[in-house]
Protein backbone atom coordinates (compact mmCIF):
# COMPACT_ATOMS: atom_id res chain seq x y z
CA UNK A 1 0.00 0.00 0.00
CA UNK A 2 1.44 4.10 -0.86
CA UNK A 3 2.90 5.00 2.22
CA UNK A 4 2.14 8.72 3.67
CA UNK A 5 5.31 11.33 2.48
CA UNK A 6 6.14 13.15 5.52
CA UNK A 7 8.23 16.07 3.71
CA UNK A 8 11.04 17.39 6.13
CA UNK A 9 14.60 19.30 5.44
CA UNK A 10 18.30 17.76 5.91
CA UNK A 11 18.71 17.80 10.06
CA UNK A 12 22.21 19.61 9.68
CA UNK A 13 22.54 18.98 13.65
CA UNK A 14 23.27 15.59 13.64
CA UNK A 15 26.64 14.65 12.25
CA UNK A 16 25.39 11.26 11.12
CA UNK A 17 22.85 12.80 9.41
CA UNK A 18 25.41 15.38 7.85
CA UNK A 19 27.53 12.57 6.73
CA UNK A 20 24.88 10.37 4.83
CA UNK A 21 24.05 13.59 2.61
CA UNK A 22 25.48 13.32 -0.82
CA UNK A 23 28.16 15.76 -1.96
CA UNK A 24 26.41 18.67 -4.16
CA UNK A 25 27.14 22.07 -5.78
CA UNK A 26 24.55 23.83 -3.98
CA UNK A 27 24.50 23.98 -0.29
CA UNK A 28 21.50 21.91 1.60
CA UNK A 29 20.06 24.81 3.50
CA UNK A 30 18.16 25.14 6.77
CA UNK A 31 15.94 28.18 7.32
CA UNK A 32 16.61 29.76 10.97
CA UNK A 33 14.67 32.46 10.73
CA UNK A 34 12.77 35.43 7.95
CA UNK A 35 15.54 36.06 5.27
CA UNK A 36 18.35 33.77 7.12
CA UNK A 37 19.15 30.29 6.28
CA UNK A 38 22.57 27.92 7.06
CA UNK A 39 23.96 25.77 4.57
CA UNK A 40 25.83 22.89 4.65
CA UNK A 41 27.57 22.56 1.06
CA UNK A 42 29.49 19.32 0.66
CA UNK A 43 31.90 17.91 -1.77
CA UNK A 44 34.18 15.45 -2.40
CA UNK A 45 36.84 16.55 -0.31
CA UNK A 46 34.81 18.04 2.83
CA UNK A 47 32.17 20.30 3.92
CA UNK A 48 31.83 23.86 5.09
CA UNK A 49 29.02 25.64 6.66
CA UNK A 50 27.56 28.63 4.22
CA UNK A 51 24.72 31.70 5.26
CA UNK A 52 22.16 33.44 3.29
CA UNK A 53 21.31 36.02 4.58
CA UNK A 54 18.71 39.23 3.73
CA UNK A 55 19.93 42.74 3.46
CA UNK A 56 20.08 45.87 1.55
CA UNK A 57 16.91 44.08 -0.55
CA UNK A 58 19.23 41.23 -1.61
CA UNK A 59 20.46 38.04 -0.59
CA UNK A 60 24.12 37.50 0.18
CA UNK A 61 25.74 34.20 0.74
CA UNK A 62 29.27 33.82 2.28
CA UNK A 63 30.98 30.75 3.43
CA UNK A 64 31.56 30.65 7.46
CA UNK A 65 33.85 28.32 8.58
CA UNK A 66 34.84 24.24 7.89
CA UNK A 67 32.30 21.58 9.38
CA UNK A 68 33.71 19.62 12.27
CA UNK A 69 32.32 16.42 10.68
CA UNK A 70 36.03 14.96 10.85
CA UNK A 71 38.06 17.46 13.02
CA UNK A 72 36.73 19.08 16.35
CA UNK A 73 35.68 22.28 16.39
CA UNK A 74 37.79 25.43 17.73
CA UNK A 75 35.35 28.00 16.70
CA UNK A 76 37.18 29.77 14.93
CA UNK A 77 38.04 27.54 11.72
CA UNK A 78 35.97 24.51 12.10
CA UNK A 79 32.29 24.99 13.67
CA UNK A 80 30.24 22.89 15.41
CA UNK A 81 26.11 23.38 14.12
CA UNK A 82 25.53 25.51 17.31
CA UNK A 83 28.47 27.90 16.49
CA UNK A 84 27.99 27.71 12.75
CA UNK A 85 24.35 29.46 13.50
CA UNK A 86 25.60 31.85 15.82
CA UNK A 87 28.19 33.11 13.34
CA UNK A 88 25.14 33.39 10.62
CA UNK A 89 23.18 35.15 13.16
CA UNK A 90 25.91 37.63 13.73
CA UNK A 91 26.73 37.86 10.06
CA UNK A 92 22.78 38.67 9.47
CA UNK A 93 23.02 41.07 12.68
CA UNK A 94 25.74 42.62 10.89
CA UNK A 95 24.45 43.30 7.50
CA UNK A 96 21.34 44.91 8.33
CA UNK A 97 22.96 47.51 10.55
CA UNK A 98 24.85 48.59 7.44
CA UNK A 99 21.50 49.69 6.35
CA UNK A 100 19.95 52.85 7.72
CA UNK A 101 16.19 53.45 8.11
CA UNK A 102 16.31 56.56 5.58
CA UNK A 103 18.79 54.61 3.07
CA UNK A 104 15.99 51.45 3.49
CA UNK A 105 12.62 54.09 2.39
CA UNK A 106 14.63 55.67 -0.21
CA UNK A 107 15.67 52.04 -2.04
CA UNK A 108 12.90 49.87 -1.07
CA UNK A 109 10.75 48.64 -4.00
CA UNK A 110 8.01 46.76 -4.10
CA UNK A 111 9.53 43.62 -4.88
CA UNK A 112 11.34 44.37 -1.64
CA UNK A 113 8.40 44.29 -0.06
CA UNK A 114 6.70 40.92 -1.45
CA UNK A 115 10.32 39.26 -0.84
CA UNK A 116 10.45 40.20 2.74
CA UNK A 117 6.81 39.09 3.25
CA UNK A 118 6.69 35.94 1.34
CA UNK A 119 10.02 35.15 3.93
CA UNK A 120 7.36 35.51 7.18
CA UNK A 121 4.33 33.90 5.05
CA UNK A 122 6.29 30.78 5.03
CA UNK A 123 7.19 30.40 8.80
CA UNK A 124 3.42 31.74 9.63
CA UNK A 125 0.64 30.70 7.09
CA UNK A 126 -0.07 27.51 4.84
CA UNK A 127 -0.72 28.57 1.42
CA UNK A 128 2.34 30.06 0.36
CA UNK A 129 3.05 28.60 -2.75
CA UNK A 130 -0.43 30.03 -3.91
CA UNK A 131 0.64 33.81 -2.42
CA UNK A 132 3.82 33.36 -4.08
CA UNK A 133 2.51 32.40 -7.50
CA UNK A 134 0.26 35.45 -7.17
CA UNK A 135 3.46 37.78 -6.56
CA UNK A 136 5.28 36.77 -9.23
CA UNK A 137 2.08 36.43 -12.18
CA UNK A 138 0.23 39.86 -11.12
CA UNK A 139 2.56 42.49 -8.37
CA UNK A 140 6.09 41.98 -9.58
CA UNK A 141 6.06 42.29 -13.13
CA UNK A 142 3.82 45.49 -13.11
CA UNK A 143 5.05 47.34 -9.75
CA UNK A 144 8.19 45.26 -8.98
CA UNK A 145 10.34 48.03 -9.55
CA UNK A 146 8.75 50.81 -7.92
CA UNK A 147 10.17 52.25 -4.46
CA UNK A 148 7.04 51.16 -1.61
CA UNK A 149 8.01 55.68 -0.75
CA UNK A 150 7.37 56.36 -4.54
CA UNK A 151 3.82 54.44 -4.88
CA UNK A 152 0.20 56.32 -5.24
CA UNK A 153 -3.24 55.75 -5.23
CA UNK A 154 -3.86 56.55 -9.20
CA UNK A 155 -1.32 54.35 -9.91
CA UNK A 156 -2.45 51.31 -7.63
CA UNK A 157 -5.94 52.19 -9.19
CA UNK A 158 -5.12 52.02 -12.71
CA UNK A 159 -3.18 48.53 -11.46
CA UNK A 160 -6.38 47.15 -10.54
CA UNK A 161 -8.67 48.58 -13.34
CA UNK A 162 -6.61 47.27 -16.27
CA UNK A 163 -6.23 43.81 -14.36
CA UNK A 164 -9.97 43.60 -13.97
CA UNK A 165 -10.19 43.75 -17.70
CA UNK A 166 -7.42 41.19 -18.57
CA UNK A 167 -8.03 37.63 -18.95
CA UNK A 168 -6.91 35.30 -16.69
CA UNK A 169 -4.01 33.10 -18.21
CA UNK A 170 -2.58 29.67 -17.39
CA UNK A 171 0.64 28.96 -15.93
CA UNK A 172 1.77 28.76 -19.83
CA UNK A 173 1.18 32.26 -20.59
CA UNK A 174 -2.23 31.70 -22.62
CA UNK A 175 -5.52 33.35 -22.11
CA UNK A 176 -8.39 30.76 -19.77
CA UNK A 177 -11.46 30.08 -21.53
CA UNK A 178 -14.54 31.28 -21.16
CA UNK A 179 -12.14 34.37 -21.56
CA UNK A 180 -10.65 33.50 -24.72
CA UNK A 181 -11.92 31.47 -27.70
CA UNK A 182 -10.27 28.30 -28.00
CA UNK A 183 -9.94 27.07 -31.56
CA UNK A 184 -8.54 23.47 -33.08
CA UNK A 185 -5.49 24.40 -35.58
CA UNK A 186 -5.85 21.23 -37.48
CA UNK A 187 -2.54 20.27 -35.72
CA UNK A 188 -1.38 17.59 -33.49
CA UNK A 189 1.88 17.14 -30.72
CA UNK A 190 3.99 14.66 -31.90
CA UNK A 191 4.91 11.71 -30.44
CA UNK A 192 1.77 11.33 -28.50
CA UNK A 193 -0.61 13.31 -31.05
CA UNK A 194 -2.42 15.53 -28.66
CA UNK A 195 -4.68 18.20 -30.63
CA UNK A 196 -3.39 21.58 -30.60
CA UNK A 197 -5.18 25.07 -30.09
CA UNK A 198 -4.95 28.64 -30.52
CA UNK A 199 -6.81 31.19 -28.13
CA UNK A 200 -7.43 34.25 -28.98
CA UNK A 201 -8.35 36.82 -26.09
CA UNK A 202 -12.42 37.31 -26.18
CA UNK A 203 -12.61 41.05 -25.95
CA UNK A 204 -14.23 42.67 -22.44
CA UNK A 205 -17.74 44.06 -24.13
CA UNK A 206 -18.37 40.49 -24.98
CA UNK A 207 -17.69 39.39 -20.96
CA UNK A 208 -20.43 38.41 -19.55
CA UNK A 209 -21.56 39.79 -16.23
CA UNK A 210 -20.49 36.90 -14.42
CA UNK A 211 -17.07 36.77 -16.40
CA UNK A 212 -17.05 40.15 -14.61
CA UNK A 213 -17.82 39.39 -11.73
CA UNK A 214 -15.10 36.22 -11.16
CA UNK A 215 -12.30 38.75 -12.71
CA UNK A 216 -13.08 41.42 -10.42
CA UNK A 217 -12.91 39.10 -7.23
CA UNK A 218 -9.92 37.27 -8.75
CA UNK A 219 -8.51 40.89 -8.83
CA UNK A 220 -10.22 41.80 -5.20
CA UNK A 221 -7.68 38.65 -3.97
CA UNK A 222 -4.62 39.93 -5.64
CA UNK A 223 -4.99 43.28 -4.23
CA UNK A 224 -5.56 42.15 -0.83
CA UNK A 225 -1.60 40.12 -1.12
CA UNK A 226 -0.29 43.43 -2.09
CA UNK A 227 -1.97 45.10 0.25
CA UNK A 228 -0.45 42.60 3.28
CA UNK A 229 3.14 43.17 1.86
CA UNK A 230 2.84 46.31 1.73
CA UNK A 231 1.74 46.69 5.11
CA UNK A 232 4.10 44.39 6.65
CA UNK A 233 6.76 46.62 4.80
CA UNK A 234 5.51 49.74 6.85
CA UNK A 235 5.25 47.89 10.54
CA UNK A 236 8.85 47.57 9.78
CA UNK A 237 9.77 51.18 9.45
CA UNK A 238 10.69 50.48 5.36
CA UNK A 239 8.27 53.26 4.76
CA UNK A 240 6.42 56.19 6.72
CA UNK A 241 3.39 56.48 5.10
CA UNK A 242 0.74 53.43 3.81
CA UNK A 243 -1.84 56.19 2.50
CA UNK A 244 -0.80 55.09 -0.89
CA UNK A 245 -2.66 51.56 -0.90
CA UNK A 246 -4.73 52.15 1.86
CA UNK A 247 -6.64 54.45 -0.26
CA UNK A 248 -7.64 51.93 -3.14
CA UNK A 249 -10.58 50.09 -2.66
CA UNK A 250 -11.36 46.85 -3.82
CA UNK A 251 -14.24 46.13 -6.27
CA UNK A 252 -18.07 45.98 -4.45
CA UNK A 253 -20.71 43.01 -5.01
CA UNK A 254 -17.47 40.91 -6.81
CA UNK A 255 -18.01 38.26 -3.92
CA UNK A 256 -19.91 34.74 -5.45
CA UNK A 257 -23.56 34.82 -5.59
CA UNK A 258 -25.20 32.31 -3.56
CA UNK A 259 -23.32 29.35 -2.69
CA UNK A 260 -24.39 26.35 -5.28
CA UNK A 261 -25.46 22.80 -3.90
CA UNK A 262 -26.44 19.39 -4.72
CA UNK A 263 -29.64 18.43 -3.81
CA UNK A 264 -29.90 14.85 -2.35
CA UNK A 265 -30.70 13.14 -5.61
CA UNK A 266 -28.02 15.44 -7.33
CA UNK A 267 -25.63 13.81 -5.52
CA UNK A 268 -26.65 10.57 -5.55
CA UNK A 269 -26.71 10.87 -9.44
CA UNK A 270 -23.28 12.49 -9.19
CA UNK A 271 -21.91 9.60 -7.39
CA UNK A 272 -23.31 7.21 -9.55
CA UNK A 273 -21.76 8.84 -12.23
CA UNK A 274 -18.09 8.80 -10.55
CA UNK A 275 -15.64 6.16 -12.09
CA UNK A 276 -15.08 3.74 -8.77
CA UNK A 277 -12.10 5.05 -7.36
CA UNK A 278 -13.26 8.84 -7.71
CA UNK A 279 -16.55 7.82 -6.39
CA UNK A 280 -14.84 7.01 -3.25
CA UNK A 281 -13.17 10.55 -2.74
CA UNK A 282 -16.24 12.48 -3.57
CA UNK A 283 -18.88 9.98 -1.44
CA UNK A 284 -15.85 10.94 1.46
CA UNK A 285 -16.57 14.81 1.17
CA UNK A 286 -20.03 14.07 1.14
CA UNK A 287 -20.44 12.36 4.57
CA UNK A 288 -17.19 14.44 6.31
CA UNK A 289 -17.60 18.05 4.12
CA UNK A 290 -13.57 18.00 3.98
CA UNK A 291 -12.00 19.64 1.65
CA UNK A 292 -9.94 17.95 -1.26
CA UNK A 293 -6.50 18.68 0.39
CA UNK A 294 -7.90 17.44 3.55
CA UNK A 295 -9.27 13.94 2.51
CA UNK A 296 -6.11 13.46 0.13
CA UNK A 297 -4.04 13.72 3.88
CA UNK A 298 -6.33 11.07 5.54
CA UNK A 299 -4.50 8.21 6.89
CA UNK A 300 -5.89 4.53 8.39
CA UNK A 301 -5.08 5.86 11.54
CA UNK A 302 -6.86 9.09 11.29
CA UNK A 303 -10.18 6.86 11.53
CA UNK A 304 -11.19 6.58 14.98
CA UNK A 305 -13.86 4.42 14.77
CA UNK A 306 -16.80 6.79 15.17
CA UNK A 307 -15.42 10.21 13.54
CA UNK A 308 -12.38 11.51 11.51
CA UNK A 309 -9.57 13.20 12.81
CA UNK A 310 -8.28 15.71 10.94
CA UNK A 311 -4.67 16.43 11.78
CA UNK A 312 -3.87 18.70 8.18
CA UNK A 313 -5.82 21.37 7.62
CA UNK A 314 -5.68 24.76 5.23
CA UNK A 315 -5.97 26.36 8.89
CA UNK A 316 -3.66 24.66 10.59
CA UNK A 317 -6.07 23.25 12.67
CA UNK A 318 -6.89 20.25 14.04
CA UNK A 319 -10.53 19.10 14.60
CA UNK A 320 -12.69 15.93 14.61
CA UNK A 321 -15.77 14.98 12.61
CA UNK A 322 -18.32 12.35 13.70
CA UNK A 323 -19.77 9.98 11.30
CA UNK A 324 -23.48 8.72 10.52
CA UNK A 325 -23.63 5.15 10.94
CA UNK A 326 -23.29 4.74 6.78
CA UNK A 327 -20.02 6.77 7.28
CA UNK A 328 -18.69 4.27 9.69
CA UNK A 329 -19.47 1.13 7.41
CA UNK A 330 -17.88 3.20 4.55
CA UNK A 331 -14.60 4.18 6.39
CA UNK A 332 -14.37 1.26 7.94
CA UNK A 333 -14.40 -0.58 4.69
CA UNK A 334 -11.78 1.90 3.67
CA UNK A 335 -8.80 0.20 5.94
CA UNK A 336 -9.08 -3.16 5.00
CA UNK A 337 -6.37 -4.83 3.72
CA UNK A 338 -4.16 -1.36 4.92
CA UNK A 339 -1.51 -0.59 7.48
CA UNK A 340 -2.37 2.32 10.05
CA UNK A 341 0.01 4.76 8.17
CA UNK A 342 -1.44 3.98 4.82
CA UNK A 343 -3.32 6.68 3.10
CA UNK A 344 -7.58 5.86 3.14
CA UNK A 345 -8.28 7.45 -0.41
CA UNK A 346 -6.08 5.91 -3.00
CA UNK A 347 -6.48 5.86 -7.12
CA UNK A 348 -7.25 2.19 -8.34
CA UNK A 349 -3.75 1.11 -8.53
CA UNK A 350 -2.93 2.58 -5.45
CA UNK A 351 -1.37 5.95 -6.06
CA UNK A 352 -2.22 9.14 -4.10
CA UNK A 353 -4.19 11.86 -4.59
CA UNK A 354 -2.49 14.75 -5.56
CA UNK A 355 -3.06 18.48 -6.55
CA UNK A 356 -5.47 18.90 -8.94
CA UNK A 357 -6.53 14.87 -9.42
CA UNK A 358 -9.89 15.52 -9.08
CA UNK A 359 -11.03 17.93 -11.93
CA UNK A 360 -10.74 15.83 -14.44
CA UNK A 361 -12.77 13.14 -12.97
CA UNK A 362 -15.29 15.74 -11.43
CA UNK A 363 -15.81 16.87 -14.92
CA UNK A 364 -16.61 14.13 -16.54
CA UNK A 365 -19.07 12.40 -13.52
CA UNK A 366 -20.87 16.33 -14.34
CA UNK A 367 -21.38 15.37 -17.40
CA UNK A 368 -22.60 12.16 -17.25
CA UNK A 369 -24.82 13.07 -14.11
CA UNK A 370 -26.26 16.06 -16.70
CA UNK A 371 -25.33 18.24 -14.25
CA UNK A 372 -25.29 22.12 -15.37
CA UNK A 373 -23.87 24.20 -14.69
CA UNK A 374 -20.77 21.72 -13.94
CA UNK A 375 -19.57 22.30 -10.44
CA UNK A 376 -16.04 22.14 -8.66
CA UNK A 377 -15.19 19.45 -6.27
CA UNK A 378 -15.61 21.98 -3.48
CA UNK A 379 -19.34 22.17 -4.00
CA UNK A 380 -19.34 18.35 -2.51
CA UNK A 381 -18.33 20.50 0.88
CA UNK A 382 -20.61 23.23 0.51
CA UNK A 383 -23.40 20.01 0.00
CA UNK A 384 -22.96 18.51 3.21
CA UNK A 385 -22.89 22.05 5.32
CA UNK A 386 -26.44 23.10 3.70
CA UNK A 387 -27.90 19.50 3.93
CA UNK A 388 -27.03 19.71 7.76
CA UNK A 389 -28.45 23.64 7.75
CA UNK A 390 -31.82 22.68 5.85
CA UNK A 391 -35.04 22.07 7.98
CA UNK A 392 -36.42 18.27 7.16
CA UNK A 393 -39.97 17.52 7.62
CA UNK A 394 -40.62 20.62 10.11
CA UNK A 395 -37.65 19.82 11.75
CA UNK A 396 -34.92 22.45 11.83
CA UNK A 397 -31.53 21.67 11.01
CA UNK A 398 -28.17 22.28 12.94
CA UNK A 399 -26.81 25.18 14.40
CA UNK A 400 -24.59 27.34 12.19
CA UNK A 401 -22.39 27.12 15.14
CA UNK A 402 -22.30 23.61 14.60
CA UNK A 403 -21.79 23.24 11.04
CA UNK A 404 -18.99 25.83 11.40
CA UNK A 405 -16.97 23.33 14.00
CA UNK A 406 -17.70 20.50 11.74
CA UNK A 407 -15.84 22.50 8.51
CA UNK A 408 -13.27 23.91 10.47
CA UNK A 409 -14.05 27.48 9.86
CA UNK A 410 -15.73 30.03 11.55
CA UNK A 411 -18.54 31.58 12.11
CA UNK A 412 -18.75 34.59 10.53
CA UNK A 413 -17.59 32.20 7.06
CA UNK A 414 -20.74 30.18 7.56
CA UNK A 415 -22.98 33.36 8.46
CA UNK A 416 -21.46 34.65 4.59
CA UNK A 417 -21.74 31.11 2.72
CA UNK A 418 -24.85 29.68 3.90
CA UNK A 419 -26.57 32.65 5.32
CA UNK A 420 -29.50 32.00 2.60
CA UNK A 421 -30.01 28.58 3.72
CA UNK A 422 -31.02 29.59 7.59
CA UNK A 423 -33.30 32.15 6.50
CA UNK A 424 -34.83 30.29 3.86
CA UNK A 425 -35.72 27.83 6.82
CA UNK A 426 -36.52 30.34 9.20
CA UNK A 427 -39.32 31.29 6.72
CA UNK A 428 -40.77 27.90 6.22
CA UNK A 429 -40.79 28.05 10.53
CA UNK A 430 -42.51 31.35 10.62
CA UNK A 431 -45.14 29.88 7.77
CA UNK A 432 -45.88 26.81 9.24
CA UNK A 433 -46.22 28.03 13.18
CA UNK A 434 -47.45 31.88 13.19
CA UNK A 435 -51.04 32.12 13.11
CA UNK A 436 -53.05 34.08 10.68
CA UNK A 437 -54.97 36.25 13.01
CA UNK A 438 -57.82 36.55 9.91
CA UNK A 439 -61.53 36.84 10.46
CA UNK A 440 -61.16 39.30 13.22
CA UNK A 441 -63.05 42.52 12.75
Amino acid sequence: MTKAKHKSKANLKSKEVRQRLKPQGEPYWMEIDAGLHLGYRKNLDGAVWCVRARAKGKYIKRTIGDTDDHHPADGEIVLSFTQARHAAETFHQAAQAVETPSARRTGYTVTDAVTDYLDWFKLNRKSHESTEQICKRHILDQLGSTPVNSLTTPQIDHWVRNMAQTPPRTPLGKPKPPFAIKTFTGKYTKPKGHKIYSYKKLPYKQWTPEMQRKRKSSVNRILTVLKAALNFAWRNDHTANKDAWSRVKPFENADAPRIAHLSQKQAQDLLKACSDDFRLMARAALMTGCRYGELCNLLVDDFKGDHIHIRISKTGKMRDIPLSDAGIRFFNSLTEGKGRNDFLLTHKDDGEWGRSHQTRPMLEACKKAEIEPTISFHILRHTYATLLLETKKGKPGMSIRDVAALLGDTVATCEKHYGHVIQDALKKEVVRKLPSFEGIN
